[in-house]
């Protein structure tokens, strides 16, 4: 799962460990699966460590914007008309 920092927050080598960087606001980070307490394990790129789970967010290429609604998916509906698929992404 892709996230992002919320704010300045210290990357450690261990859950409340040793401080081995930094994680920027909006840097993107990968998570690694892991949780323990209140640390997510994260990948910001090469490197593995570990982060507060509470600053970090989804990250903002994973959002859609407020003004865009997901892509509808139509297989497998019958009887619509075509005006009512009209703004659907798939149509196979």
């Amino acid at each position: 799962m892709k996230l992002q920092a919320k704010v300045l927050t210290d990357f450690l080598d261990a859950p409340a460990g040793t401080k081995i960087g930094i994680l920027f606001p909006n840097q993107p980070v990968t998570a690694t699966g892991n949780t323990q307490g209140l640390f997510t394990e994260v990948d910001p790129g090469g490197m593995v460590g570990w982060a507060l789970t509470a600053d970090l967010e989804p990250s903002d290429e994973d959002r859609l914007p407020l003004d865009r609604e997901p892509p509808r998916d139509c297989r497998g509906l019958f009887g619509l008309s075509y005006a009512a698929m009209a703004g659907c992404s798939s149509m196979a």
